[in-house]
């Protein structure tokens, strides 16, 4: 994977690396918009559910206000009382006829009760109802009140309550053929003693809450469920309800739950007359399933889309950037195989243009040191042909120098021994081996033997003092590179008629570099002529290396030093008419003769 990707483009890692970021990008965006898809869906889930759940609890709500004003229609009804309490009473009919009428005709004027019936406590004997379904066979006093609804009742003394009353229960009925609701109210005397006189017994009709969540409720992934605030289920309609944990107690309440690793939604509310709680509940895993799906596709297709198109967007930049480098890189390989005269269009100045035009003065330099390197090596082979050419016969010259040296020392000619010493030793250093490079301690005596000559030409007038540290007497400066400048010092810089003429050279070290200072007291020279010498065109050299003028022997200096040194040096010429003139060199300290080498 890793030389893989080492050999890989730059455009194309480019590419990858912004695929990478914007396929994060798209991994958090699809995340955060799946969860806020999925939270605006449980939203209008919620909004949707509490509906059904109020639309549900608002008809009950209605149911309970008239069966609340049925049941005390009794207490209004001052010859149903009389019956009850076993008074006389003139209703122009039968008993069972006037309570047939009442409880049709009163009660049962609506399809909301299913069944109705009168229990007389003073007559224990003595109870009529109807019914709308096939349901029959009211039950006698005697085993009415021991069933679980009236032990409940009698035993909290409650004025009304509710109990189920489930098809195929005949603790109320003999026969009770549908789901029914049985609603209790006691029944008393409210002309006399207010004794009990007996019960209303009221069936609600549950199939029409069925008619109420057919039409709104999915009973294979949601349900409804009703129970009293005692929390007796009365009604049920659909999936069966999971077994949930207690509610709040809140009036209404939105709350998500799990049951068995299943996560159900489920809406209760309690805002009714008889307090009774109705719970809605769906269970999440199908109901908000297609939904989700359909948004996570959309998400999913709106990503991969923004992928696609970044990827183009993005392989035409990186192709904007990279199409310059290919042109500096091929550039490069051409450069490679020896071709030095590359140069690579630059069309703008960004970090590439500005990287490219660095390419094209690093090639044209590396063309001019080549060239410096020819030149240089031109010019050293000239210098040792030189060199062999002066020893076609050393020793003879040598031997000769040495044989007038002995023989003015053996006539006391000290003054003449001294001269022809200094010339044997001149021509022994110069001949340097042939090499272009030679030590500051050479160079000094060869300086120093060069001073003794040109003294006794001046009749011993000139006055000169040579100062070299120890601490760079071992490295490297270019041979005959001191001795022309001292030389144009004294020839076109002291006059013969000079009383005092003087010459002081001082070299000192400054660790990473030597400067060199040649200074004489004579005629001095205007800044015109010192910016002529600066400038003066190498042309005018000769071939071996001399001045073709007097001066000259400046610029040709200046031109080795450039060869040999680049930037690294520094030349400088101080003077003013009559006032002498000051030559200040500044070199890179050179302790190998391989270093130097390797800089040129």
């Amino acid at each position: 994977m890793k030389k893989w990707y080492r050999h890989m483009g730059l455009k194309f890692k480019v590419v990858l690396a912004m695929t990478f970021i914007i396929l994060i990008y798209s991994v958090i965006f699809s995340f955060v918009s799946i969860r806020n898809a999925q939270n605006e869906i449980n939203k209008q889930l919620e909004a949707s559910h509490m509906e059904i759940t109020n639309q549900f609890n608002n008809y009950i709500d209605n149911l309970q206000s008239y069966l609340l004003d049925m049941s005390s229609t009794p207490y209004l009804n001052r010859t149903l009382l009389n019956i009850l309490a076993d008074r006389p009473v003139n209703t122009g009919t039968t008993t069972d006829a006037y309570l047939h009428d009442f409880l049709f005709t009163t009660i049962m004027s609506k399809n909301n009760f299913s069944f109705a019936g009168v229990i007389n406590q003073t007559n224990l004997n003595s109870g009529y109802y109807i019914t709308t379904d096939t349901s029959f066979g009211l039950q006698k006093y005697e085993k009415l009140v021991k069933s679980d609804s009236f032990l409940d009742f009698i035993k909290n003394d409650y004025d009304y309550a509710c109990y189920p009353m489930p098809a195929g229960d005949t603790s109320i009925l003999e026969n009770n053929v549908q789901d029914k609701i049985l609603y209790i109210r006691t029944i008393k005397d409210t002309q006399e003693s207010f004794n009990l006189l007996g019960y209303l017994l009221l069936g609600i009709n549950t199939s029409t809450f069925d008619a109420q969540c057919k039409s709104v409720i999915d009973t294979s992934v949601s349900g409804i469920t009703m129970t009293d605030s005692k929390g007796r289920q009365l009604y049920q309609y659909g999936m069966k309800e999971p077994a949930f944990s207690e509610s709040a107690g809140q009036n209404t309440e939105i709350a998500y739950e799990k049951s068995q690793d299943i996560r159900y939604l489920k809406c209760i509310t309690k805002e009714n007359s008889l307090g009774w709680t109705i719970t809605y509940y769906t269970d999440l895993s199908h109901q908000s399933a297609p939904s989700l799906s359909a948004t996570i596709t959309y998400i999913i297709l709106i990503a991969v889309a923004a992928i696609t198109v970044f990827i183009l967007i993005a392989s035409l930049i990186t192709s904007a950037v990279t199409s310059p480098m290919k042109k500096l890189l091929h550039s490069i390989q051409h450069f490679q195989t020896g071709d030095f005269d590359q140069q690579v269009e630059i069309k703008y100045n960004d970090e590439i243009g500005q990287l490219t035009e660095g390419y094209n003065q690093m090639v044209n330099r590396i063309r001019e040191l080549i060239q410096q390197n020819y030149e240089i090596k031109i010019q050293e082979q000239k210098a040792q042909l030189a060199a062999l050419q002066t020893q076609i016969n050393p020793h003879f010259l040598y031997n000769t120098l040495d044989l007038l040296y002995w023989k003015a020392i053996a006539y006391d000619q000290d003054e003449i021994a001294e001269l022809v010493y200094s010339l044997s030793r001149l021509f022994r250093i110069s001949l340097n081996k042939g090499n272009s490079f030679i030590t500051y301690e050479k160079e000094a005596e060869f300086l120093s033997c060069y001073l003794t000559l040109q003294k006794s030409l001046m009749s011993e007038r000139l006055t000169y003092t040579l100062t070299v540290p120890d601490s760079i007497k071992g490295t490297y400066l270019p041979r005959f590179l001191l001795q022309p400048l001292i030389e144009n010092a004294i020839v076109h810089g002291l006059d013969d008629n000079m009383d005092n003429p003087r010459l002081t050279v001082t070299i000192t070290d400054h660790t990473e570099t030597v400067s060199i200072s040649i200074r004489d007291n004579g005629r001095g020279m205007d800044q015109a002529s010192i910016n002529k010498l600066l400038n003066a065109d190498t042309a005018s050299v000769t071939k071996d290396g001399e001045s073709s003028d007097k001066g000259y022997a400046i610029p040709n200096i200046l031109h080795r030093l450039q060869i040999y040194y680049g930037t690294r040096m520094s030349f400088q010429i101080e003077s003013q008419v009559n006032s002498g003139t000051c030559i200040l060199l500044e070199l890179p300290v050179t302790k190998t003769l391989q270093e130097e080498t390797d800089h040129v």
